[in-house]
């Protein structure tokens, strides 16, 4: 039996089995592998009767919900009511950003940084060509990037992708904050974990929101120039 315990109290479980690929984001040849058996994080939640939880912390780490759990542990559920939750929702809404605009832009536009300003406003940072500039035709184009993703049942995902794969993306679209970040925290021999949104990838720095639909809008898009670089800016809508 699998022993969990939430809010104080010990829930028994029946493990099921668990089927994963064999050395995923490695040099594995995809076979599959048994692992060991357990409950994913969503199924523990529906059964101890948690509400639209949003992903679980277990060891003081937050972990998303089809995280597969092996081992008896304590487990708190996160929602959007909580201030993790709202984290998250922020972070992922500058994933979001961010993927719209890179879906848009040439790859001679790049990526530099992005954050939040407020509660539910968000930008992202570009550091344009000579010449160039981000024009009304290009936030509506981002905009419509944002309503068509957000209208899809597509959910983020968190992946190892093998490091050379990763640097060679990183370098084909010209992202070199990303090459530098992936330089940075990996030793260039083991995968590295990323989330994933069709092609788009970032690093799986900080936990984000994989289901994306629980994002109303990213609306009001602008642009202010700052220095060196463009800051397109958006408000959350939740």
């Amino acid at each position: 039996m699998l022993q969990i315990r939430y809010q104080n109290q010990i829930y028994q479980f029946i493990p099921h089995d668990n089927i994963k690929l064999k050395n995923e984001g490695t040099y594995g040849n995809g076979s599959i592998d048994w692992a060991p058996r357990g409950l994913s994080l969503d199924q523990i939640a529906a059964q101890v009767g948690v509400l639209q939880p949003i992903a679980a912390r277990i060891n003081k780490k937050i972990v998303p919900l089809d995280t597969f759990i092996t081992k008896n542990c304590e487990v708190e559920f996160i929602t959007l009511s909580d201030a993790e939750g709202q984290m998250m929702l922020r972070r992922t809404g500058i994933f979001l950003l961010n993927y719209a605009a890179m879906q848009v832009f040439p790859s001679d536009y790049q990526l530099i940084e992005s954050n939040m300003l407020s509660q539910y406003t968000v930008y992202t940072d570009f550091i344009l060509p000579e010449a160039a500039c981000i024009t009304d035709a290009d936030l509506e184009s981002i905009q419509n990037v944002i309503i068509k993703i957000l209208q899809e049942d597509t959910k983020i995902v968190a992946k190892k992708l093998p490091y050379f794969r990763a640097v060679r993306e990183a370098k084909a679209l010209n992202r070199l904050y990303l090459l530098r970040s992936i330089e940075m925290n990996d030793d260039g021999s083991g995968p590295v974990s990323v989330y994933m949104l069709h092609d788009y990838f970032d690093l799986d720095s900080e936990p984000l929101l994989l289901d994306i639909q629980m994002i109303k809008e990213l609306k009001n898009l602008r642009v202010e120039k700052k220095f060196d670089r463009n800051r397109i800016i958006a408000e959350l809508c939740v």
